[in-house]
């Protein structure tokens, strides 16, 4: 009787020893993709922020070609001025760019729109 107690509490010992290092294994394991989860995340937010920037940039750079277009087809005989195209160009607020294509289109020449822009 006696050794079989001894037995069945070695076999009892050797259970719980074995559920510990499973627990220990399903912590790891669970870290691990916890860890890899966030990571994906973070990789998921910085790549949706990448492309909102340059979706911005490129809205920008369009508003700024399509003002060229405007003067390029007012001043049909000329060569638009290089200080003009580079001061388009490198305008970084919509708001300005929008007012800009707005008086491009009420321009009768470039003289006017640099005028009315304040350029």
């Amino acid at each position: 009787m006696q050794v079989y107690r001894q037995k069945h509490y070695t076999q009892r010992k050797l259970v719980v020893r074995q559920m510990g290092l499973i627990r220990t294994l399903r912590w790891i394991y669970d870290d691990y993709w916890r860890a890899k989860r966030d990571r994906w995340d973070e990789d998921e937010y910085v790549r949706d922020e990448g492309i909102a920037i340059g979706e911005a940039r490129g809205r920008k750079e369009g508003k700024a070609e399509s003002i060229i277009q405007l003067l390029k087809h007012i001043n049909t005989n000329k060569k638009l001025p290089q200080d003009l195209t580079d001061k388009i160009k490198s305008e970084k607020s919509n708001e300005t760019l929008d007012r800009w294509f707005q008086t491009a289109m009420k321009a009768e020449n470039i003289s006017d729109f640099r005028e009315k822009a304040n350029l």
